[in-house]
């Protein structure tokens, strides 16, 4: 509907002005000599040229206005071509009457009652054109007010782009971020295999000779700070434990322990049940382990203060080294391993 009332808008100025054009050049040619005739001519047939080529041009602006957009904007657009045709139109129109009535200045004087005629219907024709100049001033206004809404609306895109760019680099820092924590993880995981490992390689059955109950329970809690830190289940673990005490004798049951940490752990060849006795001991229900000391415990440390002199440097050495391992995280060296399968230190 909108197209068609804009085409319609554009037949309505066009047409009339065509044929008020033809009708005042007939009348004119009766009353002119044949060369003002003939310069007449050829002025309308350009006039009339130039109203063709403005109705064909600004038919075309209203199709690619329609074909653009649709809405409110549309509308403005549609009316300001109207009006821009409105304008032309009257320019055009004005010049043919200027240049029509210069030629007119020949006639003789009797026939001056009849372009006076033509005058006033060229006069009213010009009244038109001028209400139509005033409302392409209105719409001129009109367009400079959507200029100035687009201005905005282009503010507000910059904006949202601005925003959306800001938002991107939050994400890429928080991605940054997480990667770090994530290998953060990653290490901490690697640090408390080599530990756990290092740990299962020795035989913990040879640990009665030079280390002290206390030292045992200080590297049990440090492998139940591992285990926190990681986010393993303590009280399946504790479960297990409690099964491996029940069934000392059956060795694959302690594998699953392992399997629990998810490490993959080849099996120790010095693997016995003290070791198992002794992770329990120190692992599950650790508080009340540590004020419950078997009295043959204390007995053996006093007799192990009473030995102390009596203790091979290689011995203390040997002890030391287990120290560390269990205290501080750090592994032994294989010499230290091959002592331990020399010589019987329980």
């Amino acid at each position: 509907m909108q197209t068609i009332a804009a085409y319609e808008k554009i037949e309505s100025i066009g047409i009339p002005i065509h044929e008020s054009i033809e009708t005042l050049s007939r009348k004119v040619y009766e009353k002119v000599s044949p060369e003002i005739s003939e310069n007449l001519s050829d002025l309308k047939i350009k006039t009339l040229n130039k109203l063709s080529h403005y109705r064909v041009e600004y038919t075309r602006e209203i199709d690619f206005v329609l074909d653009g957009q649709q809405g409110p904007t549309s509308s403005i657009l549609i009316d300001y071509h109207l009006r821009s045709y409105m304008i032309e139109t009257a320019s055009l129109c004005n010049d043919f009457v200027d240049v029509g009535l210069a030629m007119l200045g020949d006639i003789e004087k009797e026939k001056e009652d009849k372009v006076e005629q033509a005058k006033n219907e060229m006069s009213d024709l010009m009244k038109e054109l001028k209400a139509l100049k005033k409302t392409l001033g209105q719409a001129t206004l009109q367009n400079e007010e959507l200029n100035e809404l687009i201005a905005q609306e282009k503010e507000k895109m910059d904006e949202l782009k601005n925003e959306m760019e800001k938002t991107t680099q939050e994400l890429e820092e928080w991605k940054k971020k997480f990667e770090l924590s994530q290998e953060e993880h990653k290490n901490q995981i690697i640090m408390y295999q080599q530990w756990v490992n290092s740990a299962y390689a020795v035989n913990m059955s040879d640990l009665d000779t030079g280390l002290g109950k206390t030292e045992w329970d200080e590297s049990a809690l440090e492998l139940k700070r591992c285990l926190e830190k990681n986010d393993v289940d303590l009280e399946a673990l504790k479960d297990i434990i409690k099964e491996v005490k029940m069934k000392k004798q059956e060795k694959p049951t302690v594998f699953r322990i392992v399997n629990s940490f998810n490490i993959d752990v080849p099996k120790p060849q010095s693997l016995t049940d003290g070791l198992f006795l002794r992770l329990a001991d120190g692992f599950s229900d650790y508080e009340e382990k540590a004020q419950e000391i078997p009295e043959k415990q204390k007995e053996t440390d006093k007799s192990n203060e009473a030995k102390e002199s009596d203790v091979p440097p290689h011995v203390k050495n040997f002890t030391r080294t287990l120290m560390g391992i269990f205290n501080k995280g750090e592994g032994s060296d294989d010499s230290s391993f091959e002592r331990l399968e020399d010589h019987d230190y329980c």
